[in-house]
């Protein structure tokens, strides 16, 4: 068994000599700066293994929180990385 949790504090996507941008005011440049908020995930995963047989079960992004990772306004349209959304999976072997 195994868990973890990581948290990624606020953040500000470009260096401060980039103007940062209000709601409702005018864009004059295509390098925007934009604050991410603070967000965390959690992930777990057990497993168990007998003779030579394994099987793993996992999930990543337990609480399935919505974050973006990253914010960018390249050629005036603002583009979002989002975080991965939870993802359950599992796997199982024979070890020969």
């Amino acid at each position: 068994m195994q868990a973890g949790v990581t948290h990624q504090g606020i953040a500000f996507t470009q260096a401060g000599s980039n103007p940062t941008i209000l709601p409702g005011a005018s864009v004059a440049t295509s390098r925007g700066r934009f604050e991410i908020p603070a967000y965390s995930t959690a992930n777990a995963s057990v497993g168990i293994a007998k003779d030579p047989w394994w099987f793993n079960v996992y999930c990543e992004n337990l609480a399935n929180s919505n974050a973006s990772t990253f914010i960018s306004t390249d050629q005036f349209i603002v583009e979002q990385s989002p975080l991965r959304p939870r993802v359950i999976g599992g796997s199982f072997g024979y070890k020969f």
